[in-house]
């Protein structure tokens, strides 16, 4: 039996809702779909690509999981979580928080025209990939129906408190200690989902992005509707795309105002003009001297329930730049963090009160070439299986020109579609 089938595709709706059904026949999958938005400047591989079943988990300390990757032959998929880079110059074994890479049994892909569904063994034996294959054959189309999980979500700061801190951030700022800092506050209900499956679909249908997640583990369940892109990598190039500007996306063409005064906020520009900054030197440790261009600055994209401002940043890796050197440079993501990158790192551990764990890392696969595309885990609702508990957090820049009341109330935007699932 041949290791890679390729399938005419009659209906992408009924294919990709058949795919999602059959996450459920596994402990372990990663399902990603692009929603059908294309990324800015159409830097796409696949419409949907899932992996089901685990071969083997990709464990140890950073130096290990890293070299594991980048020798792997066949595809690997998974998440690093923020706090990992806590530990990047250690020899601490990552935890599962901090580390979620495996090796998937079986590989799906839908190509970016939507007509051909792709089916690969990932290194199992041909008995198991014809048993999997048959059960694929049996799933139905028909999507569970949506389930009311009567959560309350409650933030683990005040609002009171959170308005204190974007002074204190202020202040800092004005002595000089950091340009801007990424602030994220937690929300969380105790409980599990009821039907996880039913409410990433829910959440998904409401806000589709072009980097949406539903991903389990044995400790985790992952629903991420994230519009940003982390990096991605084609051969010898590598490109982020920072996403810094938000406002609320309205209806029809009162969008267009919207989105024209997105274009024109200068505390807005400022920020992603920052972060984009900060990109260009990550960057810079691990591309060629000269080649890193900014292909696109403050680009306005519309989503379903918001407005973005959109950078892209395009390098030439050196000959000798490898999967641990590119995350040692990059990670975590500039967007997420802030500028000077080190010291807000340092001052987001004083000011957010709950660590960030999965949330603001990152979430992708590496396939078997060494090409790889990651998103920025944001816009993510996660379950601590062990703890039975679900939570979600959200944050935006702080700046000089930040009004702690606007920047609280855009949190709250960020954050609708989660509440309202």
């Amino acid at each position: 039996m041949a290791n890679s089938i390729l399938i005419p595709i009659v209906s992408l709706v009924d294919t990709k809702q058949r795919l999602l059904n059959f996450t459920e026949l596994f402990d372990v999958c990663n399902y990603y779909d692009s929603n059908g938005i294309k990324s800015p400047l159409n830097y796409d591989r696949f419409e949907c690509l899932a992996g089901y079943g685990c071969i083997e988990k990709i464990s140890g300390d950073f130096q290990t999981i890293t070299a594991k990757i980048a020798n792997e032959t066949r595809w690997v998929m998974g998440y690093l979580g923020y706090d990992a880079n806590l530990k990047f110059n250690t020899h601490e074994t990552l935890s599962d928080e901090e580390n979620g890479f495996y090796i998937p049994e079986l590989i799906i892909s839908i190509g970016r025209n939507g007509q051909t569904l792709e089916i690969i063994n990932n290194g199992i034996s041909a008995d198991l990939f014809k048993v999997y294959l048959e059960k694929l054959d049996g799933v139905s189309s028909q999507l569970p129906l949506p389930h009311n999980n009567h959560f309350q979500f409650k933030p683990c700061t005040p609002k009171s408190t959170y308005l204190k801190n974007v002074d204190l951030i202020k202040s800092q700022i004005i002595e000089g200690d950091f340009y801007e800092i990424n602030y994220c506050q937690k929300f969380i209900q105790q409980g599990v989902l009821s039907q996880p499956l039913a409410t990433f679909i829910a959440l998904n249908k409401k806000s589709p992005t072009p980097f949406a997640a539903y991903v389990k583990t044995h400790h985790y369940t992952i629903l991420c509707t994230s519009p940003e892109r982390f990096i991605y990598k084609n051969d010898q190039i590598l490109i982020s795309q920072p996403i810094k500007g938000t406002n609320k996306r309205l209806d029809g063409d009162a969008n267009k105002k919207q989105m024209a005064l997105l274009q024109n906020d200068a505390k807005e520009i400022a920020e992603n003009v920052m972060i984009v900054d900060l990109v260009r030197n990550d960057l810079a440790h691990v591309c060629q001297t000269g080649s890193i261009k900014v292909k696109e600055l403050c680009q306005i994209y519309p989503f379903a329930l918001v407005n973005q401002m959109i950078s892209t940043v395009e390098g030439q890796l050196e000959a000798n730049s490898c999967f641990k050197s590119i995350f040692e440079a990059l990670f975590p993501m500039g967007s997420m963090t802030g500028a000077p990158k080190i010291e807000v790192m340092k001052n987001i551990l004083k000011y957010e009160t709950k660590s960030r764990g999965i949330y603001s890392g990152c979430l992708g696969y590496k396939m078997p070439n060494g090409n790889f595309d990651f998103n920025v885990l944001i816009r993510t609702m996660l379950e601590e299986k062990k703890n039975g508990m679900v939570s979600f957090q959200v944050g935006g820049a702080i700046t000089y020109d930040s009004i702690p009341e606007n920047e609280y109330a855009e949190c709250m935007l960020k954050a609708k579609g989660l509440f309202n699932i």
